[in-house]
Parts: structure tokens; C-alpha cells; sequence
């Protein structure tokens, strides 16, 4: 059969130059003879590459549509699901899989309790020497260390008898005085003689500590109040007293509690220079101005 086909094209072949040798003239019948010949070589390439790559693609096709039935059987994936089963995960496991807290034994929560309470000691005593603490419900040590706020009971701290605590992201204690007062009206004692007190000299370990502790808020409110009313200055006593001039007058304004001491006053009044408020120790006050 392939003998009879290429035998069958050879014969067209000859017969297509014999006509156009004889049909064209000499100069232009061997161009048309020689494309003629051309053309017919890739012809017969063409038939012979086609019936070799017939096996080659018959295999192709049949590996292709094998595959196209194994995809098909796979079973379907499964990843619609995978969301539903975290949340449910999730919700199984509740708190405990958002922190592993639980994993701290009883003696190891109590340590790491032990360890706040000593810091905010450190702190309370920084600014009020002598002061205690207790807390007033035991609190639990995933709330503290969540930022919650918690309240404790303080003695020996003069006008306050609570304190609102908690710790920042960055381990900072943060602790707000706090007066907390029955509703009813305790009865006035009979007044009696005092007599005068010695003067002492507050006893104040960490001057920034104070500031932050005690200074800062009264300050911040006073100056505040008192720039809105026309004020440029103030002026701290050495018992605390916060006064103005009214009138030609000293007014007094409001108490610093456990105002740090003279010897003191050199570094308070760098950390008023770092909150934008200029200082200037004199005889028997501390003159701060904001304008």
C-alpha cells in the first residue's frame, strides 16, 4: 500500500514536469519544475510524518483520557470543612486555647503573685514610706496579666484608702489613688487641743516615682483650670500648699501630698522641664510657669 501511494505520487510527479517542459519556455519552466519537485517532496514528508506520530498520538490521547477518569473518581476535597471544624475546635476548647496560663501549677500562679505584689509595694513605698496594702478580693493571675484593673485596700497613705491597679503591655504598674467613703455621716468628734506637730521632712525615696504617683494629676488639672483663668504661674510651698496671687494675695489652691524636701527639688525640677513646665527653686516654694 505505501509502495502503490508513493509510486502513484511519482507518477504525478513526472507527468507535471514533462507539461511544464514542454508547455513553458526553457527559462522559466526549470523554476516551475524545481518548485514543482519541491513541493511535492514536502508532500510525501508530510504523509510519512503523519502515519509515523499516529501510534505517538493514539497514546497520548488514551493517557490523557485516563487521567481525565481518575480525577474524576478522586474523592472531593475537603477544605469546605476544615473552617467549621477550627470554629468548633475553638469553641470546644473555649479560653483555654487562647493562652496556656492553665498550664501554670498552683505554686508557680502564687510565685509569679508574689512577685506583683512586691512591685507594687516597690512603687506605693517609692512615693508613701511606710505604706501597706492588701488586696481587696484576691485576684486571679490571668486577669492581671491581661491588663485588668484590680482594687487593693492601702493603710498609712494620708487621704486615701484604696487604689485602683493594673499593668501596661510593657509590665508598667500604673496605680490611681482612691478615697472610698461609707454614705452615712459619721458623727463630729469632740474637738480637742492639738498640739503643734514637729516638723518632719517626707520622707520620699524615688522623686519620679511621686511625681507620676501623686504630682503629675494635680498638677496637670490645677495648671489647666488656672491657665484658662488667666494664670501664668504657680508656686509649691514647702508643706505641699499649691498657691497663686489673687489680689496681692496668696490663694491657696490645692495640697501636694508628701512634697518632696528641698534637697529634693533639683531633680523635681528637671522633671518639670521634661513636661514642659519651667521651675525655679526660691526661699520657701518651688515657682513653676507655663507660659
Amino acid at each position: 500500500m505505501k509502495h502503490s501511494v508513493f509510486s502513484t505520487s511519482m507518477k504525478v510527479l513526472i507527468v507535471t514536469l514533462i507539461l511544464l517542459a514542454v508547455c513553458l519556455p526553457n527559462d522559466r519552466s526549470q523554476y516551475f519544475m524545481a518548485g514543482a519537485a519541491v513541493i511535492w517532496l514536502i508532500i510525501v514528508l508530510g504523509c510519512y510524518l503523519f502515519k509515523r506520530t499516529k501510534g505517538l498520538r493514539h497514546l497520548i490521547g488514551h493517557q490523557l483520557q485516563t487521567s481525565w477518569s481518575q480525577f474524576q473518581l478522586r474523592p472531593q476535597p475537603i477544605y469546605e470543612r476544615e473552617e467549621p471544624v477550627a470554629e468548633e475546635i475553638v469553641k470546644q476548647a473555649g479560653p483555654a486555647a487562647e493562652t496556656n496560663q492553665t498550664d501554670l501549677t498552683l505554686e508557680e500562679q502564687n510565685t509569679m503573685l508574689c512577685h506583683i505584689a512586691l512591685r507594687i509595694t516597690e512603687k506605693l513605698q517609692s512615693a508613701y514610706s511606710g505604706a501597706t496594702w492588701q488586696w481587696q478580693d484576691t485576684p486571679e493571675l490571668k486577669a492581671i496579666l491581661n491588663g485588668q484593673t484590680v482594687r487593693v485596700k492601702t493603710d498609712g497613705i494620708e487621704n486615701n484608702t484604696h487604689a485602683d491597679i493594673c499593668f501596661d503591655r510593657f509590665a508598667r504598674v500604673n496605680i490611681k489613688m482612691l478615697i472610698v467613703e461609707d454614705f452615712a455621716v459619721k458623727p463630729a468628734a469632740p474637738k480637742q487641743p492639738e498640739a503643734p506637730a514637729p516638723e518632719t521632712v517626707p520622707d520620699v525615696v524615688d522623686v519620679r516615682v511621686w511625681y507620676d504617683l501623686i504630682g503629675r494629676e494635680v498638677l496637670e488639672t490645677l495648671i489647666t483650670d488656672l491657665n484658662a483663668k488667666g494664670h501664668s504661674r504657680l508656686s509649691i510651698k514647702e508643706n505641699g500648699d499649691i498657691v497663686v496671687m489673687q489680689n496681692s494675695k496668696e490663694a491657696v489652691q490645692k495640697h501636694l501630698d508628701n512634697f518632696p524636701a528641698k534637697n529634693y527639688w533639683n531633680e523635681l525640677i528637671n522633671i518639670f522641664k521634661e513636661n514642659e513646665l519651667k521651675a525655679t527653686a526660691r526661699k520657701d516654694s518651688l515657682c513653676i510657669s507655663w507660659m
